[in-house]
Parts: structure tokens; C-alpha cells; sequence
């Protein structure tokens, strides 16, 4: 496919889906105000609903998605991130995204744009981003292009944009008065003979923008569809294989520039702050004492907060992260109601049984009635440790970039992740188990709803556990399924062929099943006999999650296999809350 064709549909054919980058001008006029810096700037970046002069139209809502980021402000879409002049974040004011941001000081090119500026020179916008969704839509007469979705990567600089009323003004307070012709394009270093050149090149502008023009007009709106059909079939005959490695190839280039940006953001706020400064300081000894068994002078300091730990405390970002990877490979325990603990190894949390309700009308001047109530009982959790142990050979710690931490942390979290998600469904608590396991919970399991047929899971059934719950509870619940389930709930279907599971429009979003949201649980039992393959209650009241801070990770030497066992700990622990709260689904076994 080349990078370079057009037609009115696609300002380039790798718009197509998602898959590619693009650069659309759609000017908007940046305004410079009083107070404000020489660097500072506020403008529009882009409008809803208006026609630009290559046909397309964003229609309202297609870049809200971009709203509060920030984006790299460019030199005349440079894409290269090396050349950015500054940084700017999104906004929305009625029908109008803007930007409002600044541009680096000491830049040549940015240095050389505030000059045009206070030369009072016009300078136009344009943003750069993809496209993710169009579709033609008419609008006085004519056919255009209206985009649906897109992302917006960088805003630049440029000479002309698509907007003819887009503009740069300057702040009022800058400059003497009106300058002349001859003293702007002195100020800009442009001799009289490069003027008449740069006045030839905006005249052959003139006529290419004529040109598509004329192309928008509804007696060519045939010949262009035809021309589409055409760029449609050459993008088919792309092989999967192509696709997958333009997309890989693009996927990382995106990496790079937002890496780049977050860095370039990182310049203009100035130094690190001093706790991240420390965070990092702290990760690089961290890695250093896993190669080498070196203590360094913060790991001393951190080794005084508890003592029975043991090992090398992790900061709290690296624990949070250990903590949001259970949450985001459980369902259960990113739905239940999380607790933590700083010292100990136990706490006892509040759990409402039973409750009256004694709000009654009251004659003026008399007493009230009976007090409304509630029965409270105890519920004491525990943590207990779970260790993974991870091995690095000597050959890893000798090779100078190997990152030693973040390979023995990004293992560990998937194998703690995937244990605590299997134990909140089996575990068994004892000594050196805290997680009860809901499929071990005697109330739990005896209260269980059964199939209505044998060794199978039906609709109704489904059904039958919304409204075999308690109104109150229900409005707050949500089902959690097996694969297995879930694959059948997808078969479901009405009278009339329409399913009965509303798929998610988003992959690994919920679904929905009577109106109640459907979370798939990968650890969850299948359907068979006798087994649970879905629950239906509200898991924050059901189930509650403990955990203690202070996780550590330590080292050891295998001199017999020549390498360094590493072992990260941490302490965690799980219960059913409130029984009443939620309700399994029991397959009924074959008579």
C-alpha cells in the first residue's frame, strides 16, 4: 500500500480501521494572552461539525477521547520526536477542542516561532494522529467523509492548515505597533526573491486545494466511490501476515513516541521530584543487591520498619503494582471490598447480619417510635505468606544489562496473581493458608441454587438466580462465570433468533445477561456435575480481600547449580463476608 494515495474517503489508505498513523490539517487560531509568558500559548486545535477543504468533518464526540492528554506540539508534523518545540494538553469548549501548553525556551525552532509571533506573522495548527472510524455522511449537497473516532498524537505548527480562519495572534502587550511587510520578512531572514517563490508555491497551493474541491462535488461523487472500491480491494489483497507486521512495526514506534513525550513532559516540570528521585534511587540498589547481595545505604534505612519481614522491603509502587496484577488476573478479588494492614498478621472487620427498619410518621409534638437497628457481628482475617522463588544464573548477572528486579517482579506477579486466583474459589485456610476458598464455604455451597436439568446449564436458570435474590441485594450484582459458561451463554438466543447475551462491544469488557452485568472467572469450575460454574450476588459485600504491606524479596546462593535463587514474599489472606450477599449456581447431577 502506498503512503501516499488518496481519495475523498481516506486522506490515506493506511487510515484504514486502526491499524496507521496520520497527518490531518485542521487548523484552529491560537491565542497569546496578556499574562501570559512569551512561550505560553492557548488556541484551537480542532471543531466539530464543520467541513474542511479535503472533505472530511469530525463529527461531535470523535476526539473526546483525547481530552485532559497531553499531546507533543510539532514543526510542520516532523514525526520526529527528537524535534518537537513543545507540549500542550486537550480540551473541550462547546463544539471546539483546544490546546493549551508551551513551547520549550532556548529551541531554535521554537525561539524562531515566538519571534514570528511578535512579528505578528500568521502561523495555522494541524494535528497529527489515526483515524479509527469514519463513514460518509451529505451535507448541503455534497458527500463527505465524517469521522466517528480518531486519536489525536501531536499538534503542529504549520503554514497554512485546512482551517482558512485559523490564525496565531499575539499577546497585546508584546511589540511597538504594526510592522511592515518589508520588516516581517526581515525579521524572518526571507530575501525579496525567496518572497516571490514562497508567493508561487502558495498560488500552485491555491489550485491543488481548488482541485480537491472540485472533486467534492456531487456529480464526481460517483467516480470517486468507484476510485474507493478500487484502493478497497488493493487494501484486501494485503496478506494477514503484512498486516500484522505494519501493525507490530507501528505499535512500536508508538511506544517510542510516547516514551519520548512522557520524558520531553518530564524537562518542562523541571527536576524529578524528590520522592521519585529517591524511588528510583532506591530500584537501582534494589537490583544491584539482587546481583550481588550489596545492601546499599536506603535498603539499611528500610530494613528498621519491620523487622519480621524479612528480606529487602519493595517500595509501595512495586507492591501496588503486585497488587493490581491479583486484581486484574482475579475478578474476585478486584471486585471484593480490600483491606490492609501495616503490622500483624490479622484484623478484625465489622460485618452487618441483620438490620430493622423503624421509620414511621410521627404526630407533631409526640414521641418517636422504636429505634431503627442493626446486629453486627466479628469477622477476624488473616494473612499468611506466599513465596515465589525465582532463579538467575550467573551468566544473567553477568551480563550487565540484564534488569535482575524488574525480570524476578514481572514473573512473580503472574505466578502470585494466578495462585490467589485459584485459592480465592479452592483455598483451604490453615497455617499457612489465609484465603478461604468460596467453593470451601459451607454456607456458601449449601445455599447454592441448582439446575433445573441434569449435567447442564440453561437461561432460565440464569434467570432464576437474578430473582432468587433479594431485591436490595440485586440492584448492586453482577454474575462471574467459567469459560465453559460463559461459551454457552453466547449460544442463547430468543423466539426471534436475537441472542439473549449482549456481547461487549470492547474485548475483555463485561457482557450483559437481564441487564445484569457478566464477568468471565478463568478459574472458575466448569459445567459438570455437582460443580459451581457461576455466581450471582455483589461480590464487595460477599468477599473481602486482606493484605499487608511490606513486601520483600531476598537472595541465596545454589552454589551446586551455580546460580542465585531469589524469593519474593508477600502476605495475603481472603473471606466470604456476608454469605447472604451472593448465591453459586450447582449443577444438578445425572439421576
Amino acid at each position: 500500500m502506498s503512503k501516499t494515495q488518496n481519495n475523498i474517503f481516506f486522506t490515506k489508505a493506511s487510515e484504514i480501521k486502526d491499524e496507521f498513523s496520520f497527518e490531518k490539517e485542521i487548523g484552529g487560531e491560537i491565542i497569546f494572552k496578556e499574562d501570559q509568558n512569551d512561550y505560553m500559548f492557548e488556541g484551537i486545535a480542532s471543531s466539530y461539525g464543520n467541513a474542511d477543504v479535503y472533505g472530511d468533518i469530525f463529527l461531535e464526540g470523535s476526539l473526546d477521547e483525547a481530552l485532559g492528554k497531553s499531546v507533543a506540539i510539532m514543526p510542520n508534523h516532523s514525526w520526529d520526536i527528537t524535534k518537537a518545540i513543545g507540549s500542550g494538553i486537550l480540551s473541550k469548549e462547546g463544539k471546539k477542542i483546544h490546546v493549551k501548553g508551551e513551547f520549550i525556551k532556548d529551541d531554535e525552532i521554537s525561539e524562531k516561532i515566538v519571534k514570528l509571533k511578535k512579528a505578528k506573522v500568521p502561523l495555522k495548527l494541524s494535528i497529527g494522529g489515526k483515524i479509527l472510524e469514519s463513514k460518509i455522511v451529505q451535507k448541503n449537497g455534497k458527500s463527505y467523509r465524517g469521522i466517528v473516532k480518531a486519536e489525536i498524537y501531536e499538534v503542529s505548527v504549520v503554514f497554512r492548515g485546512a482551517n482558512p480562519t485559523a490564525s496565531i495572534t499575539k499577546n497585546d502587550s508584546e511589540g511597538d505597533g504594526e510592522m511592515t511587510l518589508e520588516q516581517i520578512l526581515k525579521t524572518m531572514g526571507i530575501t525579496p526573491e525567496q518572497h516571490e517563490t514562497m508567493k508561487k508555491n502558495a498560488k500552485g497551493f491555491e489550485d491543488i486545494l481548488n482541485a480537491i474541491k472540485k472533486s467534492l462535488e456531487v456529480e464526481n461523487f460517483k467516480k470517486n466511490e468507484e476510485e474507493n472500491l478500487t484502493l478497497e480491494a488493493t487494501i484486501k489483497s494485503v496478506t494477514t501476515e503484512e498486516l500484522e507486521t505494519m501493525k507490530k512495526t507501528h505499535n512500536e514506534e508508538m511506544k517510542k513516541m510516547d516514551t519520548a513525550i512522557k520524558n520531553m513532559q518530564k524537562a518542562f516540570t523541571g527536576t524529578e521530584s524528590a520522592e521519585k528521585a529517591e524511588v528510583k534511587k532506591y530500584l537501582t540498589e534494589l537490583d544491584s543487591y539482587i546481583k550481588t547481595g550489596i545492601v546499599g545505604e536506603m535498603i539499611k534505612k528500610s530494613l528498621n520498619t519491620d523487622p519480621s519481614s524479612g528480606g529487602v522491603l519493595l517500595p509501595t509502587n512495586e507492591t501496588m503494582e503486585i497488587i493490581k496484577e491479583i486484581m486484574e488476573f482475579s475478578p474476585v478479588v478486584g471486585m471484593a471490598k480490600r483491606y490492609s494492614i501495616t503490622k500483624g498478621n490479622s484484623r478484625k472487620i465489622r460485618v452487618k447480619v441483620k438490620g430493622t427498619n423503624n421509620a414511621a410518621s410521627q404526630a407533631e409534638g409526640e414521641a418517636a417510635g422504636d429505634k431503627s437497628g442493626s446486629t453486627y457481628k466479628y469477622l477476624t482475617m488473616n494473612v499468611a505468606k506466599i513465596t515465589d522463588s525465582q532463579e538467575i544464573t550467573q551468566e544473567m548477572i553477568d551480563d550487565s544489562v540484564f534488569g535482575a528486579l524488574n525480570e524476578v517482579l514481572e514473573d512473580s506477579r503472574e505466578n502470585i496473581a494466578e495462585i490467589v486466583s485459584d485459592r480465592v474459589w479452592n483455598g483451604v485456610i490453615s497455617d499457612d493458608q489465609a484465603i478461604e476458598g468460596i467453593y470451601t464455604n459451607a454456607t456458601v455451597t449449601g445455599a447454592a441454587q441448582e439446575t433445573i436439568a441434569a449435567e447442564v446449564v440453561t437461561w432460565e436458570d440464569m434467570m432464576n438466580m437474578i430473582y432468587g435474590m433479594d431485591k436490595n441485594i440485586r440492584k448492586r450484582s453482577s454474575f462471574l462465570v467459567s469459560t465453559d459458561l460463559l461459551s454457552t451463554m453466547r449460544k442463547w438466543k430468543d423466539n426471534n433468533g436475537q441472542p439473549l447475551y449482549v456481547a461487549p462491544l470492547t474485548a475483555g469488557e463485561p457482557g450483559m445477561f437481564g441487564g445484569y452485568k457478566v464477568v468471565e472467572d478463568t478459574t472458575m469450575d466448569d459445567v459438570e456435575a455437582g460443580k459451581h460454574p457461576a455466581f450471582f450476588g455483589d461480590m464487595k459485600k460477599f468477599y473481602a480481600f486482606l493484605d499487608r504491606k511490606g513486601m520483600t524479596v531476598e537472595r541465596d546462593r545454589n552454589a551446586d547449580k551455580d546460580i542465585w535463587e531469589t524469593y519474593l514474599r508477600t502476605r495475603l489472606g481472603g473471606n466470604v463476608r456476608q454469605a447472604s450477599q451472593g448465591k453459586l449456581l450447582k449443577v444438578k447431577a445425572a439421576s
